[in-house]
């Protein structure tokens, strides 16, 4: 067996590592889902909903009520950025507890809908009011509140 069918881009090392991650990805999911299911249960059977049961860090898209508490997770690709997540999402950092499992990854989740994204490095960003202080006044007034700009001044 030749050094690059052990340690080559299709070796089996690589191999191994892809499946050990795609087995670990499959699994958080997996919890997450559950916990997803749970909360929609409550939300279709008219039960008031336990906020404790929606893990993660709740998002606020940017607009004047949220002007001083607004969190947004950004998705870019080529460049441009294509996706906004923000109210009615979730962001599950690395190291959350689900039902007794530390997420390896992070992911964005949406109680209503289902939706469980896989947050990527590189593709996307937390955001929040905090990482922009340098543009706010000591009043916290903010100098620019338009939606669209992304927290860019």
């Amino acid at each position: 067996m030749s050094i690059n069918a052990i340690v080559g881009d299709n070796g089996v090392l690589n191999n191994a590592q892809k499946a050990s991650k795609e087995t670990t990805f499959a699994s958080e999911k997996e919890a997450i889902e559950f916990v997803v299911s749970d909360v929609q249960i409550d939300l279709n059977t008219g039960k008031t909903v336990d906020q404790g049961k929606m893990i993660g860090e709740k998002l606020l898209t940017k607009n004047l009520e949220n002007a001083a508490s607004w969190k947004i997770v950004t998705e870019t690709v080529d460049d441009k950025t294509t996706n906004k997540y923000g109210t009615n999402w979730y962001y599950l950092e690395k190291g959350t507890d689900v039902n007794g499992k530390k997420l390896t990854n992070s992911y964005i989740v949406n109680y209503l809908t289902g939706e469980i994204v896989n947050f990527e490095e590189g593709k996307h960003k937390f955001l929040s009011v905090e990482d922009f202080s340098e543009y706010y006044t000591p009043e916290n007034l903010i100098l620019n509140i338009d939606p669209r700009n992304d927290g860019r001044i």
